[in-house]
């Protein structure tokens, strides 16, 4: 889902409406997965079709509140948003189908601020009645979106909703995948894995044709499984990814990845597995050659007790800068994008000792985690002011110590279920001297040292009630032309009373019609909290939907 100009992830295209589940893979995955997977992997599943048809849809509707500071109210009318979504999986003989479609429209809770998106998808995977294991079928995941993108503010004082008319520009955004695939599986003795994705973007900015751009990725993959012993089996293969992009923005390029790679899952022992592998990369610009990476990847899993798990993990990482990162040059409002064709590949390694335990304490069952991780990276890629403007430059070394902490808990009383989850993630972010061996007191970007979520969900016969709550801690450190300067209107006198922290709350509510039908209820951000991502960007503020879906 990663595009190939600017190298970011499309997520407003994901079938959400028909993923039937989210894994979270922990550490670096970067031997099967890509040399830049180095803190994790996260792998959308989309749903198979089952021998009863299954259909499934929901429409929306919501509104936002008048933010707690009046003086940024805007708008005459009530800004509202809405959404539907459809999905119908089904087995149709030796074929699985599935159709999925989503639309959205968004007023937005800012000036010169709103979307609309529409996004269509259908799965085809046949299996073949002569080759006992062979598959083979298409994905097609196609939409259009059209938006105005929020970048800076009018001022803090009454126009921290107001977007500046000079950076307000219309987007207009097509995107297309086609995966064709097979795969042929002999019991647990062998499986073969080819799969491809070739993926069409287009960006259109009416008013700005100097922004507009193309581009297309066509990516390649064979991979095999092969049980060599009852205790080792070998993943191993092959990919490429060829890229083009023709803009007036980034200018015209082709680009080339191609890796191998192999990994070995030993179990030794009924109780221990390791993971070993190593992955070769290249990358090439322009027909100009990257040197050949290699990067290694090893880790274990030892259960320790029944319910105990104790894991450790290293890998090494490496990202070659996206077409944007060196080549992206324009100016909107007081912002300066200017390019850095000269930039390096950042690389890296991270590390992580982690414990799982089950909990199981008369009609209570969870699990617990913690972990403790270490990242340090080389040429680490950031936007930075140069005195002239914004250019994607490489911080010499950075380090990122940190730990996590997860739980969940699930109990019954009577007719009510009760589930209680949460998670606590502390992160040490500083730049490195190599020289020195020594970390500096200087903070890496827009990073927070504390993040909590907590969230409790208890349902009775028909009813459901769900609370959620966050915290994150203050932002470091930003750059300091946003401090010194006018560069944003009135920004460096709310930073100074308002990066502190901040605490949300939503609630939903649910209640089930009948077999079929489900109605919720929820508000976002219920204390109406004002809050930051990023520089002269106010997040949303309260806000009410009301969703009705089914599923028959």
């Amino acid at each position: 889902m990663i595009s190939a100009d600017a190298g970011n992830i499309k997520w407003q295209f994901l079938p959400l409406e028909n993923i039937s589940q989210i894994e979270i893979i922990k550490g670096a995955s970067s031997v099967l997965y890509g040399s830049s997977a180095l803190n994790g992997v996260i792998n959308f599943r989309t749903a198979d079709a089952t021998n009863i048809p299954v259909t499934q849809f929901f429409t929306e509707g919501g509104i936002f509140d008048k933010p707690r500071n009046r003086n940024w109210v805007w708008w005459d009318t009530p800004r509202v948003f809405s959404s539907a979504s459809f999905s119908h999986l089904q087995k149709s003989g030796k074929t699985d189908v599935g159709l999925s479609s989503y639309f959205m429209i968004d007023e937005g809770y800012r000036r010169l601020n709103w979307e609309k998106l529409g996004r269509l998808s259908l799965k085809l995977k046949h299996f073949n009645s002569k080759i006992e294991g062979l598959t083979y079928g298409l994905n097609l995941n196609g939409g259009y979106n059209v938006k105005k993108d929020f970048l800076i503010w009018e001022d803090a004082e009454a126009g921290a909703l107001k977007q500046s008319e000079s950076t307000a520009a219309e987007f207009r955004g097509t995107f297309l995948a086609i995966d064709p695939f097979i795969s042929l599986k002999k019991s647990n003795h062998y499986k073969h894995d080819f799969r491809m994705r070739v993926q069409a973007s287009q960006n259109i900015l009416p008013e700005s044709d100097q922004h507009n751009s193309n581009s297309l990725s066509v990516y390649s993959e064979y991979q095999l499984w092969y049980r060599l012993f009852d205790f080792i089996d070998l993943t191993s293969g092959i990919s490429e990814n060829y890229s083009r992009v023709n803009s007036n923005f980034f200018g015209d390029h082709k680009g080339l990845n191609i890796a191998g790679f192999a990994q070995f899952d030993i179990r030794p022992l009924p109780l221990l597995k390791f993971v070993t592998g190593i992955r070769i990369e290249n990358n090439s610009l322009d027909g100009i050659s990257d040197k050949i990476v290699p990067i290694i990847r090893a880790g274990l899993n030892l259960q320790m007790a029944e319910y105990t798990f104790l894991r450790a993990s290293f890998g090494q990482g490496y990202r070659y800068p996206s077409i944007a990162e060196k080549f992206a040059s324009t100016t909107l409002g007081s912002i300066k994008l200017i390019p850095n064709p000269d930039i390096l590949s950042e690389s890296g390694w991270s590390t992580e000792l982690g414990i799982k335990q089950g909990v199981s304490i008369g009609k209570m069952t969870g699990q617990a985690d913690l972990s403790i991780f270490f990242m340090q990276n080389s040429n680490l890629i950031e936007y930075m002011f140069d005195g002239m403007g914004f250019k994607a430059i490489n911080v010499e070394q950075s380090r990122v110590y940190g730990s996590e902490a997860e739980f969940q808990l699930s109990q019954s009383f009577g007719e009510l279920n009760t589930t209680l989850k949460g998670g606590y993630t502390f992160i040490y972010p500083v730049e490195f001297n190599a020289s020195t061996r020594k970390n500096t007191d200087i903070y890496l970007k827009y990073r927070r040292k504390h993040s909590l979520l907590i969230s409790l969900n208890a349902s009775r016969k028909r009813y459901d009630l769900g609370l959620s709550s966050y915290f994150k801690s203050r932002i470091l450190n930003i750059d300091d032309v946003f401090l010194k300067t006018d560069i944003i209107p009135g920004f460096n006198e709310y930073w100074a009373d308002h990066n502190t922290g901040y605490f949300l709350m939503d609630v939903n509510m649910g209640y089930r019609i009948s077999q079929t039908l489900y109605i919720s209820f929820v508000t976002k951000n219920i204390t109406n909290t004002s809050y930051m991502g990023r520089p002269a960007d106010i997040q949303p503020q309260r806000n009410f939907s009301i969703r009705l879906s089914g599923k028959f």
